[in-house]
């Protein structure tokens, strides 16, 4: 009988005394879904190859200088942090939080004005239209004259400074002068639906000097 008591308790303390192994989940991959649509222009010469992060998740690996995305990727709506990381040594560029609403549309241009900067903007587009933005990121030259249709005349870009969007329905003229009022681009730009023609001028790695190119944005 005791023998059998002293079992029974021997039994009770292993029971109560066993630690369970808890079971493992696997973390699962959080991507951002029916959020917010952000494109990324990487125009800055001083940096190399990098990678965009939205609360550390990596929305794009890679992209070079001069590279963009030809359309708008999903990221976090609401107050949300981005990092720019240098793809070779892994150090952060730069880190910042916006705040984007929910279906909205947003370009982010990375870029050197005496420093290494990020310009958010909101992309106000609708279905079926064309618009065109110019963009200054060329920090060796004062300004940039610009003189769009009837839109615009003797606009003068600094360095970081871009146009609101404007409306294409047809062709219509875009002409770019240097400081001393030399026309150095001059063309006609036609209505392209659901795309954002943004004519940015930046520098050309090779030369130092300035190149102008047209990059086209699908929404």
């Amino acid at each position: 009988m005791l023998i059998k008591i002293l079992h029974i308790i021997l039994i009770t303390i292993f029971f109560f005394g066993c630690e369970c192994i808890p079971a493992i989940d696997t973390p699962k991959e959080i991507k951002p879904e029916n959020g917010s649509k952000i494109a990324f222009f990487h125009l800055s010469h001083e940096s190399g190859n990098v990678s965009l992060l939205n609360k550390q998740i990596v929305l794009l690996d890679n992209i070079t200088f001069s590279e963009h995305t030809p359309d708008y990727k999903e990221a976090f709506s609401g107050y949300t942090n981005f990092k720019i990381q240098d793809n070779s040594s892994g150090q952060t560029l730069y880190n910042g939080t916006y705040n984007f609403e929910k279906a909205g549309h947003y370009s982010m241009f990375f870029y050197d004005c005496k420093r290494t900067k990020v310009k958010q903007v909101r992309d106000s587009v609708y279905s079926g239209a064309g618009f065109v933005r110019i963009v200054n990121m060329y920090d060796a030259m004062p300004f940039f004259e610009i003189n769009y249709s009837d839109e615009l005349s003797n606009l003068q870009l600094k360095c970081g400074d871009l146009t609101e969007l404007y409306e294409i329905s047809s062709s219509t003229s875009l002409e770019i002068k240097d400081d001393s009022g030399m026309t150095i681009w001059n063309q006609n730009l036609e209505f392209i639906p659901n795309t954002i023609q943004n004519v940015i001028i930046l520098h050309d790695k090779i030369s130092s000097n300035f190149q102008i190119q047209k990059y086209n944005l699908k929404f």
